[in-house]
């Protein structure tokens, strides 16, 4: 028999202990930069429309053209129409008929967007009724 085991039975059981110790440490560090990683990360945005413009093309069409704050969003025209915004987060709709109210409404999201049409005959004539 080991004279250090003679006088101390516990020894071996000790060092694996420490050994162990030794090795759960490191393991416990990184779950704890992971979790706290991945708590402080931002949530993913929700779609935005950052900008947006309409305006009438020479046909009589409408012209919605715009970008949202991430690539591949959803927005949706007046509630009705529905496109992507592409990997530049650039979107467009083409209105064959102008709106009576010479605005349109984007949504994308939670977000609600009122763009007016540029050039707008109707919204014009509405102005004019008004003062």
């Amino acid at each position: 028999m080991n004279s250090v085991n003679s006088t101390r039975p516990d020894v071996g059981r000790e060092m694996f202990q420490h050994d162990l110790f030794r090795a759960v440490i490191p393991v416990a560090g990184a779950l704890t930069l992971t979790c706290g990683l991945v708590l402080s990360a931002p949530p993913p945005a929700a779609a935005q429309v950052q900008s947006a413009t309409a305006s009438l093309s020479g046909q009589g069409r409408v012209v919605v053209r715009g970008s949202t704050a991430r690539p591949h969003q959803f927005v949706t025209l007046n509630r009705s129409v529905v496109t992507r915004s592409n990997r530049l987060r650039r979107f467009t709709f083409r209105l064959n008929r102008v709106p009576r109210t010479c605005q349109v409404i984007l949504h994308a999201a939670r977000q609600r967007q009122v763009v007016p049409v540029r050039d707008c005959a109707m919204g014009r004539r509405m102005h004019r009724r008004m003062d």
